[in-house]
């Protein structure tokens, strides 16, 4: 039953970029509300069936300083409504990720790159619809292209950035696993257009942070 609970949490992660359900309120609520359902589910089965929870302190630290200090912030917060919902999507996304920690720590790598494929896909059809915008196959989201700066399903192209980098770190990984020569191919094909799309946003701000993941990335890997 553990496992219907993370899967579904990884479908709504890689479902939200087409629905808006990352950033925008409307649809972010709906989000928030099924993963911390899936959440309390989650906790409950484990409680239930007395089982431990697995933490990552690379995970835990920076996400519960980063979820504190935004509730510290509040002390000055302008428009508390605003800040308040901010707060619950930090809050909301972290515990989300304990979550996907906590049953990658109890099952094998191979599980885990199971659960990297979804998100991996979910920005293969990003990428495709964002290179296709470029040639204005889809002008429907032609607002989304700021001065012929590649953003996708995304708002902004600084935020697609990032989220082509996750994509990429997760296609990596799955390709490092995984012994089908055939997926592996494929999976270097869908690299090869993610990394295409990263470049085609011109985020400054995004090459620097896709530097830093890789530069952690390998020292994780060489550790």
């Amino acid at each position: 039953m553990k496992k219907v609970y993370v899967y579904c949490i990884i479908i709504l992660i890689s479902l939200a970029p087409f629905f808006r359900g990352l950033f925008f309120a409307m649809e972010s609520y709906i989000f928030m509300a099924a993963f911390s359902i899936l959440f309390i589910l989650y906790l409950l089965f484990k409680l239930r069936n007395s089982e431990p929870l697995f933490f990552s302190k690379w995970l835990l630290i920076p996400g519960g300083l980063l979820v504190f200090a935004h509730a510290l912030s509040s002390i000055r917060a302008v428009n508390m409504n605003e800040h308040t919902y901010t707060l619950m999507q930090y809050l909301v996304y972290f515990l989300a990720a304990l979550v996907i920690c906590d049953y990658c720590c109890s099952e094998n790598l191979k599980s885990f790159s199971s659960f990297m494929l979804p998100v991996a896909i979910s920005g293969l059809i990003c990428a495709i619809v964002g290179l296709g915008l470029m040639t204005g196959a889809f002008p429907m989201f032609r607002y989304t292209l700021s001065n012929n700066r590649l953003g996708s399903t995304f708002q902004y192209p600084n935020t697609a950035a990032v989220y082509f980098i996750v994509c990429i770190v997760f296609v990596l990984t799955i390709i490092n696993v995984s012994n089908n020569i055939i997926a592996r191919s494929l999976l270097i094909g869908v690299g090869n257009i993610l990394m295409f799309a990263f470049f085609m946003t011109g985020s400054r701000g995004g090459y620097l942070a896709g530097v830093i993941t890789f530069l952690f990335v390998n020292l994780r890997v060489s550790y």
